[in-house]
Formats: C-alpha cells, sequence, structure tokens
C-alpha cells in the first residue's frame, strides 16, 4: 500500500518543482510524475516519497488536493531586481553582509562550511560584476531575474539566463541570515530581500482605488508612503462590531490592507533627536503630541512583504488603530465611513499640480536635520504598523485583515496608553522608548523601579487606605520614579548636564554621559527612602520660610535646583584653576573631545555621583547647622564645600584608569566605596597622598591611596562562649577596612579545611565605621571537632582578597 504524504507547491518549472512539506522540509519532483497537468504553485497536494539513485528524497504520484485560493496568482519569481539600479543597490548590501558573516564565521556551527558557501556566493556575485563578457554590463535584467537552464557556454549570450538561478542563489543567502550564532552579533548579519530599497525614492503603482488613485511614493530613508491621486477616490465603509469594556467603547473590523494604509499613518518618532528636544517631550507632554510611536523598521517591512508573498502564509495579527481626525470620519449604523474629500489636499503648484495628496513635505528641516511632513490621514496606526506597511507593498494589498478601531472619543492618551502597555508588557521595547512610554501614560509595572503610576491624582494618605494602590506602596514608587525622570529632564533641558542624557535611542550615545534608565534605576532611592523621601506636601516641607518666588515652587523644581547645584560644584571642583595644566581638568562638556573625559564620566562610573548623592547632601547639612539645620536650598558653595577632598584627584590619570578600567560592578563598587569614605572622613589630602606610588604599603587610608590595596582586616569574636552549642550561637566581627567593598565573605574551616559554612554579609553604607557579623551555629557534626578556623575576606578593585582567620577551640 503506498503511504501518501501532503505538502504545498513551493515552485515549479518545466521540468522540475519544488514540495514544501511539514514533514520532510522541501522535496524535489520532476513535472513526469505529476498526475493532473494543472497543478500550480500554491496548490494542496498528496505524494509518495522514494529514495532516487543519489539517495535523495523524490517525490512521485503527485496528486491534486486542493487549489490555492489566493488573491492573486502566485509570483513564480519571487526574488526580482527592479532595474540595475536595484541590483546594484542589493549588491552592496549583499557583499557588505556577506563580508560581516565571514569575519564572524567562528560564532556559527560548522565555520568551515560557512566559510565555503559565503565564498561561492560572493565568488558568483564578483563573476556577475567584473568577470568576463557575458556580464551585468552586457546583458538585460531579465537574464538575471528569470532562469531557463541549459547549461550554457561562458562565450554564450544568454549564459547567465541559463546558469543563474536567482531564487537559489537568493534563498541560500537568506538561510545564511537564519542561522544562529553562538553569541549575539552586535550587527543584523540577515539579508532581508529588498531591504536595500528604502535608500531610493520607491514608487508603488497600485493602491485603492485604481480609478483614482495614481501612484505613491517613499521617500529615501523614510518608509512612510504618499499617496498621490488623480481626485478622490469614493469613501470606503468597514462594518464594525462595537465591544463595550470598562465604560470605554471600542470596535472591531475587518478592511483591506490599502484601504487601511491610504488612511492611516504611524505617529512616530522621528529618526534623529537632541537630547533637548526630548527631553522636552517628557517635561510637557502637549509639546508635538502626535509624535511618540517607535520608527518603522524598513528590514521587518520588507520581511513581512516576503513572508506575505509565500503561498500559504496569512497574517492574522489584528492592528490597531485610532480616530485622531473625525471630521473625516463618522460612524454611523455600526459602520465606519471614511470620507477621502475630507482630508485629501488639492496640490496648487510644483510637480504635482492638480493632484489630490495625502501628506506633504515642508521645505525645511528640524533642528536635528529630520525632514518634515504634515499628514492628512485621519487614523493613526498605533500597533501592527510593519504588517500594514509590508502587506500594502506586496502583490497581496487587497488583502482583507481584522482590525481594532478606538474611536476619536476614547482619548489620544489613553490610545497611547494601550499601545505603551501592549509594547511594555508583552512586546519588548527597547528600554529608553518603554521609560518614556511609561511616564508619559502613567502606566503601572510588577516591578517598582518601573511603577509610573498618576501619584498626583490621589492624595498619599488616602492612597495609604487603598488597596489597589498597596496601601501606599505604590505611590510612593510611583513619586519616585516620576520625579527621577523628570529631574533628569529638567538638568538636560536647562541644567548643567544640558543635552548630556540620554532619553531615546535616536539621541547620541556617543554625546552624552548617562541613559535615562540608568538615571532613572540609580537616583530613585532618593526619592524614595533617602534625601528626598516624601514627607508631606507642599515647598514649605523642604524650605522654612520660604520666599515668594520659592512659595512658587513645586517639589520637582526644588530637587532640579539642588541636584543642578550639586553637579555645577562636581565641575567646578574637577576644573578648578589650581592645576599645573589645563589637561587635568577632567570634566569635558564639549562634544567634540568627549574621547577625553575623566574616569568619573564614563557612562559606568557616572552614576556613582546619583549614588552617593544623598551622603553628599546629608554631610552639607551637617556642614551648615548639624541637628539645627533650617531648612533651606542647599547651594552649590555648601556643595563645593563637601566635594573639596575631590580636589586633588586626577580623574585622567592613567594608573586611575586603568585600575578602574572596564565599567565592571566590582570596579564601579570599589570606586564608590572609596568616594564614601574621602566624602565621610571630611579631610582633604595633596595630589601625591590621593594617588599614592607605594600602593602596596599605604593601604585603607580614607581619601587617600584611590588606586591602593586594602590593609589587613581584623575579626573578634564577640560572644561570652566560646564554642557553638544548641543554646548559644558565637558571633564574630569584624570592621570594614576603609576603602572596601561593602560585602563581606565569611567562611568555617574545620582543621583538615573542610568548607563548614560560606555566607556573604552587607555592610552598611554612608557610615564611616562599619561592620560585619558572622554568626556561627551548632550542628551535629561539631561534636566531632576540636577546633574551627573562622576567616573573613574584604575586597576592592583589586583581584587579590584580603582576608583574618580567627581560630577557635573546643574546651
Amino acid at each position: 500500500m503506498d503511504i501518501k504524504n501532503e505538502g504545498f507547491i513551493k515552485s515549479i518549472t518545466s521540468t522540475f518543482g519544488v514540495i514544501e512539506s511539514d514533514g520532510f522540509g522541501d522535496i524535489l519532483f520532476s513535472t513526469f510524475n505529476l498526475l493532473k497537468d494543472d497543478i500550480k504553485e500554491g496548490d494542496r497536494v498528496s505524494f509518495k516519497l522514494i529514495s532516487s539513485n543519489n539517495n535523495r528524497n523524490e517525490a512521485v504520484k503527485i496528486d491534486l488536493i486542493e487549489k490555492f485560493k489566493g488573491l492573486k496568482k502566485y509570483n513564480k519569481q519571487k526574488f526580482q531586481f527592479i532595474d540595475k539600479s536595484d541590483f546594484y543597490l542589493a549588491e552592496e548590501l549583499i557583499k557588505e553582509k556577506l563580508n560581516f558573516q565571514l569575519s564572524h564565521k567562528e560564532e556559527f556551527d560548522n565555520p568551515s562550511e560557512i566559510e565555503t558557501e559565503i565564498n561561492e556566493l560572493l565568488g558568483i556575485l564578483n563573476d556577475l560584476i567584473e568577470g568576463e563578457e557575458p556580464n551585468i554590463n552586457s546583458i538585460e535584467l531579465n537574464q538575471i531575474n528569470i532562469f531557463e537552464p541549459n547549461n550554457s557556454k561562458r562565450n554564450e549570450k544568454n549564459y547567465w539566463l541559463n546558469n543563474f538561478d536567482l531564487q537559489d542563489f537568493s534563498v541560500r543567502l537568506i538561510d545564511l541570515g537564519r542561522l544562529e550564532a553562538k553569541k549575539k552579533l552586535q550587527e543584523n548579519h540577515e539579508i532581508v530581500w529588498g531591504e536595500w530599497r528604502d535608500k531610493t525614492r520607491q514608487i508603488f503603482k497600485s493602491g485603492y482605488d485604481d480609478k483614482y488613485f495614481e501612484y505613491s511614493y517613499a521617500e529615501p530613508g523614510d518608509i512612510e508612503q504618499n499617496n498621490v491621486y488623480r481626485e478622490p477616490p469614493p469613501s470606503t465603509e468597514w462594518e464594525l462590531k462595537p465591544i463595550n469594556q470598562k465604560d470605554s467603547v471600542f470596535y472591531i473590523s475587518s478592511a483591506p490592507v490599502n484601504q487601511i494604509a491610504q488612511s492611516s499613518y504611524v505617529p512616530s518618532l522621528p529618526p534623529i533627536m537632541n537630547v533637548k528636544d526630548t527631553a522636552k517631550r517628557v517635561l510637557d507632554q502637549n509639546y508635538i503630541p502626535n509624535e511618540w510611536q517607535r520608527r518603522v523598521e524598513s528590514r521587518r517591512v520588507f520581511k513581512i512583504k516576503n513572508f506575505i508573498e509565500d503561498s500559504n502564509n496569512v497574517v492574522a495579527n489584528t492592528p490597531m488603530l485610532y480616530i485622531n481626525d473625525k471630521s473625516a470620519i463618522q460612524i454611523k449604523n455600526n459602520k465606519l465611513i471614511i470620507d477621502y474629500n475630507k482630508f485629501l489636499q488639492k496640490e496648487s503648484d510644483g510637480p504635482r499640480k492638480g493632484k489630490y495628496i495625502d501628506r506633504r513635505k515642508r521645505p525645511e528641516r528640524d533642528e536635528a536635520g529630520n525632514q518634515i511632513f504634515d499628514d492628512f490621514r485621519p487614523l493613526w496606526l498605533i500597533d501592527g504598523q510593519h504588517r500594514i506597511k509590508g502587506i500594502n507593498i506586496s502583490d497581496f494589498q487587497e488583502t482583507e485583515i481584522p482590525i481594532i478601531i478606538f474611536p476619536n472619543e476614547f482619548g489620544k492618551k489613553q490610545t497611547g496608553k494601550v499601545f505603551a502597555e501592549i509594547n511594555t508588557l508583552q512586546k519588548p521595547l527597547n528600554s529608553l522608548h518603554q521609560l518614556f512610554m511609561q511616564h508619559r501614560f502613567k502606566i503601572d509595572h510588577v516591578s517598582n523601579k518601573r511603577k509610573f503610576r498618576n501619584y498626583l491624582e490621589i492624595e498619599y494618605v488616602k492612597a495609604q487606605n487603598r488597596t489597589d494602590w498597596s496601601n501606599g506602596k505604590d505611590w510612593l514608587h510611583s513619586r519616585a520614579n516620576h520625579l527621577a525622570y523628570e529631574v533628569a529632564a529638567m538638568l538636560a533641558v536647562k541644567g548643567v548636564l544640558k543635552n548630556k542624557i540620554q532619553f531615546l535611542p535616536q539621541n547620541d550615545l556617543n554625546k552624552t554621559f548617562v541613559a535615562a534608565d540608568q538615571w532613572v534605576n540609580y537616583s530613585r532611592e532618593l526619592f524614595y527612602s533617602k534625601c528626598y523621601a516624601y514627607s508631606g506636601e507642599g515647598i514649605n516641607k523642604w524650605i522654612n520660610d520660604p520666599s515668594e518666588e520659592e512659595k512658587k515652587m513645586n517639589e520637582v523644581d526644588f530637587f532640579f535646583i539642588e541636584m543642578n547645584n550639586y553637579f555645577e560644584a562636581w565641575i567646578e571642583t574637577c576644573n578648578h584653576d589650581e592645576w599645573d595644566n589645563e589637561k587635568d581638568k577632567s570634566w569635558i562638556n564639549d562634544i567634540d573631545k568627549m574621547k577625553k573625559r575623566g574616569l568619573i564620566q564614563y557612562k559606568s562610573n557616572f552614576i556613582i555621583l546619583l549614588e552617593i548623592y544623598s551622603i553628599v547632601r546629608n554631610k552639607a547639612v551637617d556642614n551648615i547647622d548639624g541637628y539645627n539645620y533650617s531648612k533651606r536650598i542647599i547651594e552649590k558653595k555648601d556643595f563645593k564645600e563637601v566635594l573639596k577632598v575631590f580636589k586633588w584627584v586626577d580623574w585622567n590619570n592613567r594608573f586611575l584608569k586603568a585600575t578602574y578600567k572596564g565599567g565592571g560592578e566590582s570596579q564601579r563598587r570599589s570606586l564608590e566605596a572609596w568616594l564614601s569614605d574621602a566624602i565621610l572622613h571630611g579631610v582633604s589630602y595633596s595630589k601625591e597622598e590621593i594617588h599614592i606610588e607605594d600602593f602596596e604599603e599605604k593601604t585603607s587610608l580614607p581619601g587617600r591611596g584611590i588606586c591602593s590595596y586594602l590593609g589587613e582586616p581584623k575579626i573578634k569574636s564577640v560572644s561570652d562562649n566560646k564554642w557553638p552549642t544548641k543554646q548559644k550561637n558565637v558571633v564574630f566581627e569584624s570592621k570594614r577596612p576603609f576603602n572596601s567593598r561593602y560585602v563581606a565573605t565569611w567562611s568555617a574551616f574545620d582543621k583538615k579545611n573542610n568548607l563548614i559554612e560560606k555566607k556573604k554579609s552587607q555592610t552598611e553604607k554612608g557610615v564611616l565605621d562599619s561592620y560585619s557579623t558572622f554568626i556561627l551555629k551548632y550542628n551535629n557534626a561539631m561534636s566531632k571537632l576540636s577546633n574551627i578556623r573562622v576567616q573573613v575576606e574584604w575586597e576592592n578593585v583589586h583581584k587579590g582578597k584580603r582576608s583574618k582567620m580567627f581560630k577557635i577551640t573546643k574546651g
């Protein structure tokens, strides 16, 4: 009995074809084995599997099960070049990516096979471009796009037509890009067919409705299409199903992709943004409110185009639309009606004079150099933009897909919040964009570090009695996160850190000191549990007898002024005029000299300035009035008085940079400890004492020896009993050596050096004399021991740990 398998006709020529099968992958067949002559690409078929003479599987007795029901005939030549310009753009990108893959071949499985395949593909490409004739200079484009196998010789006119299979060549390119690397590559090595086309103006000839639609085009680097019409097309109507949910109404519908694409646009952020412009968007949500969505990625668009043009693929995900301009859209009797006459604009001059358009480019650019467009389309495409745009440039743009529609009454903020929640809680955005959306739309989160609920809508005393506010905890966390983010934005707009904090991926990473997500992570504790923790509403909680000007402040203004004073004090401390050389001034603000920045301005270390801020401020308060502090704004001079202990730290010192290089946790925590101890010790030292040359001898000196080793720690028993019993433990104590990190490692050994117990113990930060304790508890094995050795280890930036052993004896 013959066993029949099933699959789809993936490709077919006059002599052979390929069946795509779930169980066996791609199976070759000869067209002589077709039981029906009308079998075409995309058809579902049954077949029998046999092994051919060369031990390859082959399909025979192929019979039709179901005809392909696509909207259009499946495109035989899936991979094609539009013209020779398109070919040359493709060749440049393909070569670049193949060479990148070749340079990283060791990161893939079977690197020798990868190398062979890449070299063969590069060889074919180079031969086509630079080889002897016939080559690309002397043949027609169709001789590349079409394949008619005939094994022509090189000197024959149709050599490439008969010997070069572009479809096979392209699949091999794509398959290479899909291979998983052993470690994540820094650049995307995958080749997506057509991705090079966004480098030039693209023209598209199909759209809704062909009687009225003339063409659409996309500018270089811009995936958003500009549609041009001879006349406004007829209104479109989409059937709606209303959904009522939590006092809100939205709709489910379906519509052809080209109608969706030609009536909607993505309210996306520009590709390039300076920090000041971005921070203004954080502080004022009415500043350019139509730009908050992430940019459309051309690679993803072309990927979806290629996906939908495969014979059996469908797109079932549901894009979301928002009615931004209700003047062009009506909802009547559960139907949405789009009136193109209400939003298309007639051109009065220029190359499209007399035509109707839905998007117009302004002659000027913005401050960052971005092109500016006025988009007249009434719908926002808030989710699913890559699906819509990918299908719209394919042969299947009339495909009908399901959609969700939010009416204008739903509100822009609520709609944006829906998008943000989908993309922050389910589909990860870039962490900076995620933070931007969470703050803008006041989104809750499971992590306390990312709770951005609208804490201003309810008083704290009321939130304390609400379980939906976790009895006030959510309020305090949301306040801390909002204030940390907003203070950063104020410093980046009008403070001393102007343009130096990265808020979105579009901001230049190389010109900033810190990213906003890091800033929030490391400064939120200031507003949650440290110096700026909530202590009641009103500026009088922070300033006694405020002036008339100070009475007008919000607490965020107060925090901004103080933190700005703090960073000004740091800059003046680093760049004081007593340095012998100008190069010793180590705080760099000039973006052209950022590579010469001092150690404390490196991204990995800058966040330490946020972590020690509370220690500095508390010290400044003590210096002013101690416990009798009369509340006022801490001024720059107050901060400078505390920071003077760093006056002679040469942050450009080569040995200092080499000691703390890498920016890992051990280096950062070690530097934090040295800075904290210097502040708490409060004594200023010379450059020679800070940068001690005999750093192995003069150890654990607060405010000195920034690169020194640790001194020998001390350990003692602080218990009355000398041996652990069932009733009493033995407690050990070790004072943290100055400049050591805040974690001690304790170990207990028997006389044969077998480990009995090991644990880490955190010591208190912000205290100069802090102690780590270790409790040795009794266990049954101790009855057989005569002595136990207890060891404590402390660490700083150097790899060698400093330890001390304490021996106890039973008796």
